[in-house]
């Protein structure tokens, strides 16, 4: 989802490769979780991480290989303040921080990522739901994966449309958790469909409720983002896709999948 004052224009467009993923096993020993005041986040270490890394490879193929959709990403638009919510491993920014050498990136999070980092990119350790204290606005705020992870998405998203410069762009790129079927198939009374129930249900628990993306839209209107638009992907999660394309989304989404939902249910 992107919100901005002015209408997208046309992306840049580097591609993925979409030869097959080989990702070593994982075991949920290699996971461990940060705590704050009031927020308990599961965050990835050691071999986990591959499959953090995964999932961005996962958002890349998604969108044609692009780090985002919104205008910033294009290789003229001089965005010169960037700011990455939930960072995680530090990916995103970092190749963000490449892409585009001329901009100041900041990556937050509640748990500081190990890795070299370009020049222009710097992270810091702070929980995004606190109040923000940034001294200069941003160009572009971007956020991934932050689904059930946020307790308050209004203040959030109020908090970045207080810290944009005019004419600035926040982009949230999420998911459904709850697993959908185009046919119909996918039953309420199917077992994976119950699971994500049962981990909907406990996170609500936790005031991290599972967030349907969509029904963000008003809220970013009302705060007064404009020119708001929403791009729909498909990760399938059944072994039979169709077309090279969706075998490799297949198999990132099952490689991450097995093991996060592992996580998942042992930290609920």
């Amino acid at each position: 989802m992107s919100a901005a004052p002015v209408a997208p224009t046309a992306m840049s467009s580097q591609f993925p490769n979409e030869s097959p993923i080989i990702v070593d096993e994982q075991h949920d020993e290699d996971a461990t979780s940060d705590v704050t005041s009031n927020t308990t986040i599961p965050m990835m270490r050691g071999k986990v991480t591959d499959w953090v890394d995964l999932q961005h490879h996962q958002f890349l193929l998604s969108v044609d290989g692009k780090l985002d959709l919104s205008p910033p990403n294009q290789d003229d638009y001089p965005a010169k303040r960037v700011l990455d919510i939930g960072t995680g491993t530090g990916i995103w920014a970092i190749e963000f921080g490449e892409l585009k050498p001329e901009a100041e990136v900041i990556g937050i999070d509640l748990s500081p990522p190990l890795a070299e980092v370009p020049p222009n990119v710097t992270f810091e350790v702070d929980d995004i739901e606190e109040p923000w204290t940034f001294s200069l606005p941003f160009d572009y705020i971007h956020s991934r994966m932050m689904t059930s992870s946020i307790s308050d998405w209004r203040r959030l998203i109020q908090n970045a449309f207080d810290n944009l410069t005019p004419g600035g762009y926040l982009e949230l790129q999420e998911m459904d958790l709850m697993p959908h079927s185009d046919d119909g198939s996918l039953k309420p009374d199917t077992a994976v469909v119950r699971c994500f129930a049962l981990l909907g249900k406990a996170a609500t628990v936790l005031n991290r409720s599972f967030q349907d993306i969509p029904d963000l839209v008003n809220v970013m209107q009302e705060i007064g983002f404009v020119d708001i638009s929403i791009k729909k992907v498909m990760w399938p999660e059944n072994t039979w896709p169709k077309g090279q394309h969706y075998k490799i989304l297949w198999q990132c989404a099952h490689e991450i999948l097995c093991p996060g939902l592992r996580v998942g249910l042992w930290h609920l």
